[in-house]
């Protein structure tokens, strides 16, 4: 026959009632539970270390009046439900009851009464086990937060797009060019590369806010401008990169005029405002002298740094 469990209680006391205590869980009349004594504060913080207990019975005698540290930790780390013996004036259970102590009985009337006595020891040990699953469940809830947190980053590294703006990593760009370079060498036929950055019209430098805000604009109307087949992304802190398979020089310029349009354009009344806007380009077509990834990206970078300096047209091949 299985042996049944017993549930276990600390009993916090000196004598004599430590010693009444202990005769009333070995007389039989507490079933289900068995007692370990501790004669001080002290000896009782150690055990609680080291044992899991259902209960802690504490007679006020040893809980210093006013010391609200003692008994906030006195159920040590698995948070014991502490039940406070004490006399019937209720001064210094009142004050065991404001740091943490679960309930109180009057002490005389809890040794002559084991009926009562076993009934607020079962109610300790329920809440023992409330605060035990509570505990669980916050443990499993930021376990859960951690575990969904670590799947978002990679979430974030294997999906190409990034932040409110949806433009393509830089990363994802960059390996996109070189496939597409790759392409080109194999089978022939053009491909344009375009570098394009959004300014404060008289070359203010926007805040923060006017950046971020200027940044989805500027990766949502190139997503509503461009064709299906081209790709555009992130390069740099600031600029975009516009890759137009099948597209010369002449074309990706007419497609930089185009945009330079739509993204100057103010917003419509209903979205929310953005300065006076300036976009400018640098564009690189797929030739022997720029038959590299890094070769077009050189090229469409130092065109783009002219026509930042001044010109409107003069990262734009004329033909």
């Amino acid at each position: 026959m299985a042996a049944v469990e017993r549930r276990r209680a600390l009993l916090v006391a000196a004598d004599p009632e430590r010693r009444a205590l202990e005769a009333l869980f070995s007389s039989g009349g507490l079933d289900g539970w068995e007692a370990v004594g501790a004669d001080s504060l002290e000896r009782a913080r150690f055990v609680v270390q080291m044992e899991l207990f259902e209960a802690l019975v504490l007679d006020a005698g040893l809980y210093p009046a006013g010391d609200a540290a003692d008994l906030a930790w006195l159920g040590g780390p698995e948070q014991t439900p502490v039940l406070l013996l004490a006399d019937a004036a209720p001064g210094r259970a009142a004050d065991a009851l404001r740091h943490g102590a679960a309930q109180w009985l009057p002490r005389d009337l809890a040794l002559a009464d084991l009926p009562l006595l076993a009934a607020a020891l079962s109610a300790a040990a329920e809440v023992g086990e409330l605060r035990r699953r509570a505990r669980r469940a916050g443990q499993s809830l930021e376990e859960y937060r951690r575990q969904v947190s670590r799947l978002v980053g990679l979430l974030w590294e294997a999906v190409p797009a990034e932040g409110q703006s949806g433009w393509l990593t830089q990363r994802h760009m960059l390996e996109r060019l070189d496939a597409e370079v790759s392409l080109a060498r194999r089978h022939g036929g053009p491909l344009a590369v375009v570098l394009g950055e959004v300014q404060g019209g008289r070359r203010e430098r926007l805040s923060a806010a006017e950046a971020t805000h200027t940044a989805e604009w500027t990766a949502q109307r190139v997503a509503r401008s461009k064709r299906r087949g081209d790709v555009a992304g992130r390069y740099g802190p600031h600029g975009f990169l516009l890759l137009l398979p099948r597209t010369t020089g002449a074309g990706a310029a007419e497609c930089c005029r185009r945009l330079r349009e739509v993204l100057e354009e103010p917003p419509p009344v209903e979205e929310a405002p953005l300065p006076a806007l300036h976009a400018c380009f640098g564009v690189a077509a797929f030739s022997p002298g720029a038959a590299t990834a890094k070769g077009l990206l050189r090229q469409a970078e130092e065109r783009l740094e002219r026509a930042k300096e001044g010109a409107v047209d003069a990262g734009l091949p004329s033909g």
